[in-house]
């Protein structure tokens, strides 16, 4: 009876087997996991910076008229455009805006902080 002993090819082979699912099963869903977490934080950036944008113009003079709040309202992100297009007080949507752009701000970071936390926890 003749007894198998591997070679270093056989053992690397197996070992970069090995490695090839490790990353398939562990890492990659992961590393995705830490994409959509990144993208979720650029878009609550780009969502603050229209709402910043927003707040601006409608404290400019002269004090847009109903087509002009249209036209302002329409620039800004889809979330916000349903509650703004409901409101016609300016000063109202003005405070509304900050809060939101505030929200919006904290919610990236929050993004960008659980992002960091898979990352580490990807290799560890």
């Amino acid at each position: 009876m003749q007894m198998f002993t591997p070679s270093f090819r056989d053992l690397r082979d197996g070992w970069v087997w090995l490695w090839r699912a490790y990353q398939q099963r562990r890492i990659a869903p992961q590393k995705a996991h830490q994409q959509v977490l990144e993208d979720q934080a650029h878009w609550y950036d780009e969502r603050a910076d229209k709402l910043v944008v927003f707040r601006f113009q409608l404290g400019q003079e002269p004090t847009p008229d109903r087509f002009r709040l249209a036209l302002l309202v329409s620039k800004v992100d889809q979330h916000d455009r349903n509650w703004a297009m409901k409101q016609t007080d300016i000063e109202i949507l003005r405070r509304a805006a900050a809060e939101k752009a505030a929200e919006c701000r904290e919610n990236a970071s929050d993004c960008r902080r659980a992002a960091q936390e898979v990352a580490y926890k990807i290799f560890w």
